[in-house]
């Protein structure tokens, strides 16, 4: 698969956590109440940084409190909140980010998997359906109904559950759209390269690998081996 392609969707889920956690932490403390003062500035912190996506750093933060008393409750949820999210993004960076998805369109991948692909098709396969269950726990996460269930657990005062709101709930909309676009691109990526080894299968008599290179018995095949190569870019 292109590699280049790969970086790029994994950058863009990137992107898509950092609209996700600042769509609730990037609030001005312009309350006088320490507490919720000290609620805001953690969340723009924590806001900082996951545009690293330091993981360490983001769940030691996501693992501490800063209020107490019956703000405890409203930072709980929060966080229990942005851990949920942290924890898909970081699913779909990781499997952005594994060897095998690299390759397998590689030469050495035809060499070893081939001409059935069995074990690459199965790996495909996987993917699709850990992607396809990940986009659907993005679409319910990005729903101000979802959002808010995470306070409605407590047992907080409606004052309490009306800071929540203020903090957490906005327009996921968009976010949601970045974040559906960026997993659809990599199942298309992995269904398109599917193709491309059921090409190979149906032609294995066709095809033989040299060194680093796949050669075909015919010029028709190249031709129609590189239209599912240009597809994938």
């Amino acid at each position: 698969m292109n590699k280049k392609k790969i970086i790029f969707i994994a950058i863009s889920l990137v992107v898509v956590a950092v609209l996700v956690v600042s769509a609730i932490s990037i609030v001005n403390a312009v309350n006088n109440n320490k507490q919720k003062n000290a609620l805001v500035d953690e969340l723009n912190e924590i806001n900082e940084l996951t545009s690293s996506m330091n993981m360490d750093e983001i769940k030691a933060k996501l693992d501490s409190r800063v209020t107490s008393g019956e703000y405890l409750p409203v930072e709980d949820a929060l966080k229990e909140y942005l851990s949920d999210v942290m924890n898909v993004v970081d699913e779909m960076v990781q499997i952005s980010q594994e060897e095998e998805l690299t390759e397998i369109l590689s030469a050495d991948n035809y060499a070893s998997d081939g001409p059935d692909f069995v074990a690459t098709k199965e790996y495909i396969a996987t993917k699709v359906a850990q992607l396809e269950t990940i986009k659907s726990r993005v679409e319910e996460l990005t729903t101000n109904e979802k959002i808010m269930t995470y306070i409605e657990a407590k047992n907080v005062k409606n004052k309490y559950k009306k800071v929540y709101e203020e903090l957490a709930t906005s327009d996921t909309s968009e976010t949601e759209n970045e974040a559906s676009e960026a997993i659809d691109d990599l199942i298309s990526m992995l269904n398109k390269s599917n193709e491309i080894l059921d090409f190979l299968k149906e032609n294995q008599n066709d095809w033989e690998i040299q060194g680093k290179n796949i050669v075909f018995s015919t010029d028709e095949l190249v031709t129609k081996y590189n239209q599912y190569l240009n597809e994938l870019n």
